[in-house]
């Protein structure tokens, strides 16, 4: 969670949550599609980042898609990563009003 214009923006571990499901016992059967949904995740950040929109470059770090939005990460910026979200906020507020 971080704080923009005094708003929180939730963000979640994507890749994180998709390991943790597919490492339960119970989701068997759906451990190969939780592995295809992370592998086109995976796409749709390289195609984000060619794109370099303001709000789908905040989506993508919402979503911990880009390596600058992990804290386990050695390219993880937080002071970069705060100045994404407010970008892309901007331009959410801008195209929404």
């Amino acid at each position: 969670m971080v704080n923009v214009d005094s708003e929180l923006i939730w963000r979640v571990h994507t890749p994180n949550l998709l390991k943790e499901v597919a490492q339960n016992p119970n989701v068997a059967p759906i451990a190969m599609a939780l592995q295809i949904l992370g592998l086109v995740l995976y796409e749709v950040g390289e195609c984000a980042s060619r794109l370099n929109d303001p709000e789908m470059n905040a989506l993508m770090c919402r979503l911990t898609i880009y390596d600058i939005a992990d804290p386990h990460s050695e390219s993880y910026d937080l002071e970069e990563l705060k100045k994404i979200l407010i970008k892309g906020h901007k331009a959410h507020i801008e195209r929404t009003s």
